[in-house]
């Protein structure tokens, strides 16, 4: 890229004009003299104005210290909590950043992370990231604060579904829908959340991103009139679940366990049993809630349910704000054909 090509690169992004820019930079070419090349001056100059100089992946050998790097991010891990070697923990994800000249692997600790639970990184996602580099065999970037982890353009999608049940939680909704022939979970906050509380049981065209299981809804273009029909919800039996997946499952309360704290918040601890087999259920986040209210012989519906292998070796359930949980205190009246 010629000196030209950098300048114009560099007021496309500030809000300077042109006439400014060139008058800071004739002030430092007197100052400096010759002691600094030009392209040294333009992007002092540029940092001046609060420019940041965006490295390409390619650069990044080259480099130290903290870039500034802007690509799109794939294979986004989900968030989980590890062990440093000082004994402390902290939440973990990864990435890879790609742009037009190489990927790199991006390390997202803490509040970076958290992004990722709260539905504002996904992959997809062009955006600009600043972060430090790391190196061991190879060049990473690792990332703590939430605030440098900037989406520039997201990619949107249109989803024409049925929406069965809402709850609302801590000024957001929880919405269960039936989407392609699959039951699946979604959030809504702000003016969104306020639009889907009208069209309980309607068809509704919506736009939001997809992440696994879960989508988060943007907007509520409207109602939709299409055929009833009685959408399959097909849940897995307790004992044919395993470690490490996102499942359905119905079954009788058997059994009141304990709040507890983790990691500073109430976690709830109920069992539910179907035909197969028991199982223990961890109540997060609002779900804490049904414990205050369940009892023994309730009928509960779980819907997008992580699988874990619990500290006893058994495998339970975490219920957390993805998670659309339904008590029913007495024997439903089914209105969905379940299998």
């Amino acid at each position: 890229m010629n000196l030209e090509d950098r300048i114009n690169e560099i007021l496309r992004e500030l809000n300077v004009s042109r006439k400014d820019f060139e008058r800071k930079l004739k002030e430092l070419r007197e100052h400096f003299e010759d002691l600094i090349d030009e392209e040294t001056l333009v992007l002092l100059t540029a940092y001046l104005f609060g420019y940041e100089y965006v490295s390409t992946v390619s650069e990044i050998p080259f480099r130290k210290g903290k870039v500034v790097l802007k690509g799109i991010v794939d294979n986004l891990t989900e968030p989980r909590e590890i062990k440093l070697k000082n004994g402390e923990k902290a939440l973990f994800a990864s990435a890879i950043l790609r742009d037009e000249t190489g990927s790199i692997k991006i390390l997202l600790w803490d509040n970076a992370a958290k992004l990722i639970k709260t539905g504002e990184l996904f992959e997809g996602d062009f955006v600009k990231i600043k972060g430090f580099i790391r190196r061991k065999d190879y060049p990473v970037i690792s990332v703590r604060d939430s605030t440098d982890i900037e989406v520039i353009k997201r990619r949107i999608e249109e989803f024409i579904c049925k929406i069965l049940e809402i709850q609302k939680f801590n000024g957001k909704v929880k919405v269960l829908m039936a989407l392609n022939g699959r039951i699946m979970v979604a959030i809504a906050a702000g003016e969104a959340a306020k639009e889907v509380l009208n069209f309980k049981d309607k068809f509704v065209k919506v736009v939001g991103i997809q992440r696994e299981n879960l989508i988060f809804i943007n907007k509520v273009v409207g109602k939709i009139e299409l055929p009833e029909f009685e959408p399959k919800i097909k849940f897995t039996q307790i004992e044919k679940i395993i470690p490490l997946t996102y499942v359905n499952l119905k079954g009788r309360v058997s059994g009141i366990g304990e709040v507890k704290k983790i990691r500073g918040k109430d976690v709830a601890e109920i069992y539910i049993s179907d035909e197969t087999g028991r199982i223990r259920l961890l109540l997060f986040d609002e779900n804490v809630q049904i414990y205050k209210d369940v009892d023994v012989g309730d009928y509960i519906e779980v819907f997008n349910g992580f699988s874990r292998i619990g500290r006893d070796g058994e495998i339970e359930i975490h219920c957390d704000n993805e998670t659309f949980v339904i008590l029913r205190k007495l024997q439903p009246n089914f209105t969905i054909r379940r299998e």
